[in-house]
């Protein structure tokens, strides 16, 4: 894990999922403390992942609850961009929506659906 990695715990309540470095997702089993298998989320970029489900190279990732595989993943610019979503913390609502805000160019925020597909994406960046 990192210094700044954010941690989400899955709705059964029995895994703690957590960023690592190089392009990792890692979990914990809350039940018997043993890492389940790690996952490299994508290497054109490994870096720090900063949140359990966003990427440091100007991705945002769903994975796999047993963290087997990528669901989808959307790039904030179409292209890799480093460390677009450090400090960001997405949530998803009880429609399945997931929201995250790019703090790296252009300050945008987006809603996916399950999905990935862009709901509605929004800039309040003014360049101040």
């Amino acid at each position: 894990m990192s210094d700044i990695a954010g941690f989400a715990v899955s709705s059964d309540k029995t895994l703690a999922y957590f960023g690592a470095k190089d392009g990792y997702f890692g979990a914990i089993d809350l039940t018997t403390h043993t890492a389940k298998t790690p996952l490299l989320a994508g290497t054109t970029n490994p870096n720090t992942i900063y949140e359990p489900v966003v990427a440091p190279n100007g991705s945002v990732y769903n994975v796999k609850g047993d963290l087997s595989a990528v669901n989808w993943e959307h790039f904030h610019t179409g292209t890799p961009v480093s460390n677009t979503y450090n400090y960001s913390h997405p949530c998803v609502d009880s429609e399945n929506r997931f929201y995250i805000t790019a703090g790296q160019t252009t300050n945008t925020s987006y809603i996916f659906d399950a999905d990935g597909r862009v709901l509605d994406s929004w800039s309040c960046y003014t360049g101040a």
